[in-house]
């Protein structure tokens, strides 16, 4: 399973990105919270999704705080990120 994970500033080209993905076949996930990634990855891993990209939304808080768990935890439950 591929979770790839898209960040930047605004007007970086995170949509665009994330639309390239799509049509490639990833299912797309556009401004994810960090603090919601694990519990939407095995969301959509129970859902059959084995492709994932997600477009995170830095503006709800300071940096990506926790992201360097959510990662190591993604990573665990068997998804390639």
């Amino acid at each position: 399973m591929d979770l790839l994970l898209i960040g930047g500033v605004s007007g970086s080209g995170k949509s665009v990105a994330l639309a390239a993905l799509e049509d490639s076949g990833y299912h797309a996930i556009n401004n994810l919270p960090p603090s919601m990634l694990m519990q939407t990855a095995a969301s959509l891993a129970h859902s059959g999704q084995a492709r994932v990209a997600v477009a995170l939304d830095v503006k709800t808080g300071p940096g990506l705080p926790h992201l360097a768990e959510a990662i190591a935890a993604a990573k665990n439950a068997g998804w390639t990120v």
